[in-house]
């Protein structure tokens, strides 16, 4: 793409309820896309770049033309058994760099276990590039839902800033991503959600830039910590693969899962 290079975030949602474990897996929720800021301070890679966030959702959207999306695996469910996955694709408008961006994100929750598009929701995050690196983003996740539900809908609002160390997009350590936001829904702690309680939780993640192709992510959901490395291996198409771990804390569900995830995005328009 011209003048900007996309990234993929692959969104890790682990919000199974204990009571339907066995018939509701988690919600793996994912956003393939994270737009590179266009302007001065921007990172201006001449391949394409890895995944820079997780489960929380950054403030950067897409530009009128951008479409994503792509899949992701998982070892086993929150308190279940057996692996399972989910499929998302999306798209954007407007244009938050001028203006407002929107994206919308469509999801089939369970895919593996269940048919495609039997259980799913439809996401909206409306996001405004501030300059000097700064986005600011509010969401609304499932939105439009059906089928079984684990979880109700989930509004947050998020900050990110892209901080680019090296403009040399090969050399070790060049950007980094900072994420921090605040929402209600999947972003409370289990405690919270599983009591019903109505209050928001703050969330925020961090995404290194090791060298060209890779990365590195650590991101707080506000229930979970999830830790995990991403490669894009073409240089000139923006596919990217992701691997890594939820968990880790143990302090939501019944031990650490691993999932592994893949998506592309691309703009038709050619920007």
């Amino acid at each position: 793409m011209a003048g900007r290079i996309a990234s993929v975030i692959v969104v890790v949602l682990l919000m199974a309820n204990p009571a339907h474990g066995q018939q509701a897996p988690d919600s793996l929720r994912q956003k393939f896309k994270l737009p590179v800021p266009r302007l001065s301070d921007a990172l201006l890679a001449p391949r394409s770049a890895p995944a820079m966030g997780a489960s929380s959702p950054s403030a950067f959207g897409g530009v009128l033309g951008d479409i994503w999306g792509g899949a992701t695996w998982t070892n086993r469910p929150r308190f279940a058994t057996g692996q399972d996955g989910v499929a998302s694709g999306g798209f954007a408008l407007g244009d938050p760099y001028r203006f407002l961006g929107l994206d919308v994100d469509i999801i089939s929750f369970t895919t593996v276990r269940e048919r495609f598009l039997l259980r799913g929701a439809v996401d909206f995050e409306i996001s405004r590039y501030l300059g000097r690196g700064f986005a600011i983003a509010a969401g609304y996740e499932s939105a439009i839902h059906w089928g079984f539900q684990d979880t109700g809908p989930s509004r947050y609002g998020t900050v990110s800033k892209w901080l680019v160390l090296n403009r040399d997009d090969s050399a070790p350590f060049s950007a980094i991503l900072f994420t921090v936001g605040a929402g209600n829904g999947r972003f409370l702690s289990e405690a919270d959600e599983n009591a019903g309680k109505k209050k928001i939780n703050p969330f925020g993640s961090i995404g290194i830039r090791l060298a060209g192709p890779l990365s590195i992510v650590g991101d707080w959901t506000g229930q979970d910590l999830y830790v995990g490395g991403s490669l894009a291996p073409f240089k000139r198409h923006q596919l990217v693969l992701s691997a890594g771990a939820t968990d880790l804390t143990h302090s939501a569900g019944d031990g650490t899962r691993f999932v592994v995830s893949g998506g592309f995005s691309l703009n038709f328009l050619g920007r």
